[in-house]
């Protein structure tokens, strides 16, 4: 199945994502950004972070600590 494939699978749902700070989670929400999703939901303890929460910080809506 190509890339192209799976994105449209995307396309306008509402995705929950687990983990979504650290790098898989970071590149994983990177590539369904192209697919025009309703809604991207991310979940995660922030403990391993990368400098796109800061950068994109106007684009979070809530975030909790544990």
């Amino acid at each position: 199945m190509r890339t192209e494939e799976v994105l449209q699978h995307y396309s306008n749902k509402r995705t929950l994502i687990t983990g979504g700070a650290g790098c898989i989670g970071t590149n994983l929400i990177k590539t369904l950004l192209k697919s025009g999703p309703e809604k991207i939901i991310v979940i995660d303890d922030l403990s391993a972070s990368y400098e796109w929460i800061r950068e994109n910080k106007d684009r979070i809506e809530a975030c909790v600590k544990f």
